[in-house]
């Protein structure tokens, strides 16, 4: 949920952020290294190899965090050469824009959400062939393909099987000591990990409080504007009175969009019940339109920015 402030930021800023190449994705079968859509078949495959499988939950034209691993991690060489050589991978997409995505998909990725208690995005999950989990993996900011690739094959270097195999090798009183010593290594991950959830969910309650709270300033005071518009928009009607009624029915579209928002904000007088996919249904669109037309109105402006 780390995408909301990053999202309003954005998405009301006037520059948007420019378009991300995406990731190449099948939609049918499995081929090692290359994502699939079709979560049956990249399953199938890594279970009749016995290889590991990379699922990646993401949403793909809206989660912030997700574009910047496709960007910085997945489209870079160094990953791609890892995953052919090592990986099944399966893309879970939840994007906002429904038409890019068929119904029976987007219910099979509901179903591997609730399967796998996913609760944001990106959400990166290893598992052996078996289905069992290897490791999670987490977005950052400067994060590259090389880290990445190493987070990733050190999980599969500490694979269960392969630490056994390596215990089997030692005296049995040295193996029994280092299985106990990773157990209480385990639990201490595990507990780790419970409170690190906790908190993420406390400090998503309070970024969706706090984008709540700004967007209903914005749909308060909508005609708000600074020195540089005001005076651009004066110009404009004595210099084009054609590109001025432009600029008010971009207004209207702009105050109909700022309704529409207000609605959806009273449907959700609790932050903390709104997930990340349902903040992506109900606003992201609409703030979307919003910098939209107002790039719009800039353009009729003469101006890029308003300060």
């Amino acid at each position: 949920m780390r995408t909301i402030l990053a999202a309003i930021l954005m998405l009301f800023a006037v520059a948007a952020m420019s378009p991300l190449a995406a990731v190449e994705v099948d939609a049918k079968g499995a081929r090692k290294g290359v994502w699939s859509s079709d979560y049956p078949a990249v399953k199938a495959a890594a279970e009749a190899e016995k290889a590991p499988l990379f699922l990646l939950f993401t949403g793909s034209d809206w989660c912030h965090w997700c574009k910047l691993m496709d960007k910085q991690v997945f489209s870079k060489p160094e990953w791609q050469t890892f995953a052919a050589k090592n990986l099944y991978l399966a893309y879970l997409d939840f994007p906002s824009d429904k038409v890019k995505q068929p119904e029976e998909l987007h219910n099979q990725n509901v179903r591997l959400r609730e399967d796998f208690n996913v609760e944001g995005y990106p959400t990166m999950l290893l598992l052996d062939h078996e289905g069992k989990q290897l490791g999670s993996f987490s977005a950052s900011q400067n994060i590259t393909a090389e880290a990445f690739v190493k987070q990733v094959q050190d999980s599969l270097d500490h694979a269960p099987d392969k630490l056994e195999a390596i215990l089997q090798t030692l005296p049995p009183d040295e193996a029994d000591a280092i299985r106990k010593a990773n157990e209480q290594q385990e639990l201490f991950v595990r507990k780790s990990k419970e409170l690190q959830e906790d908190f993420q969910r406390r400090m998503t309650a309070l970024q969706l409080e706090l984008t709540l709270r700004f967007m209903n300033l914005y749909v308060t005071y909508p005609e708000q504007r600074s020195i540089t518009t005001g005076i651009r928009l004066h110009q404009l009607k004595d210099k084009n009175p054609k590109a001025h009624a432009q600029f008010l029915q971009l207004e209207q579209q702009r105050r109909d969009c700022l309704a529409k928002i207000a609605d959806n904000l009273k449907k959700y007088p609790n932050p903390e019940t709104i997930t990340d996919d349902q903040f992506a249904q109900s606003f992201l669109p609409l703030m979307e339109q919003l910098s939209q037309l107002r790039s719009q109105q800039n353009k009729l402006l003469g101006i890029e920015d308003e300060d």
